[in-house]
C-alpha cells in the first residue's frame, strides 16, 4: 500500500525574511507587557535563523532543541508563576514561536509561524483595544497574508 506524500516547497531566503519581519512586527506591541528576555529570545532566534539560512547551517540537534524548549518553558513558568492567563499564555506563545524557528526548514513550517502570529495579533487585542492598536493589527494581518502568498 502506498502512502501519499506531501509536497512542501523549500523555504526561500525572501520568503523567510518576509516571515521573520512579520513575526517581529507582530511581537513589537508586546514590548511593554513582556519580560525583556522573551523579546530578546525572539529577536536573537530570528537573527540566528536568517543567518543560518544564508550560510546553510544545519538545524540544531533535536536533543538540544528539546532541552532548550523545556528550559524556556520553565523560564516562562518562573517569570509568571503559571502558564495560565493572558500574560503568561502570550509569553509562552512568543517563546514557542521562537522555538519553532529553530526547526523551520520548509515553507509549511513558516506557515505554522504565520498562524502563530495571527494568534499573537488577537492576543494583543486583549491587551489594547485602541484604534491605533486595531490599525496596527490590520497592518500586521496584511503583512502575514503577504507571507502566505509571496513567492
Amino acid at each position: 500500500m502506498r502512502t501519499a506524500t506531501y509536497f512542501a516547497p523549500p523555504l526561500t531566503k525572501a520568503r523567510l525574511a518576509w516571515g521573520l519581519a512579520a513575526l517581529i512586527a507582530t511581537a513589537l506591541p508586546f514590548f511593554n507587557d513582556m519580560p525583556a528576555w522573551i523579546l530578546l529570545l525572539l529577536f536573537a532566534t530570528c537573527t540566528w535563523r536568517y543567518v543560518a539560512k544564508l550560510r546553510r547551517w544545519p538545524p540544531p540537534p533535536a536533543v538540544l532543541r528539546f532541552f532548550w524548549t523545556i528550559a524556556n518553558f520553565a523560564m516562562v513558568w518562573v517569570s509568571y508563576g503559571t502558564i495560565n492567563g493572558l500574560e503568561a499564555g502570550t509569553a509562552l506563545l512568543l517563546v514557542m514561536a521562537a522555538m519553532k524557528l529553530t526547526e523551520t526548514s520548509r515553507t509549511r513550517d513558516l506557515v505554522v509561524i504565520v498562524y502563530m502570529s495571527f494568534f499573537l495579533i488577537v492576543a494583543h487585542a486583549l491587551f489594547d483595544q485602541s484604534v491605533l492598536a486595531a490599525a496596527y493589527a490590520c497592518f500586521c494581518s496584511s503583512h502575514q497574508l503577504g507571507v502566505k502568498t509571496s513567492q
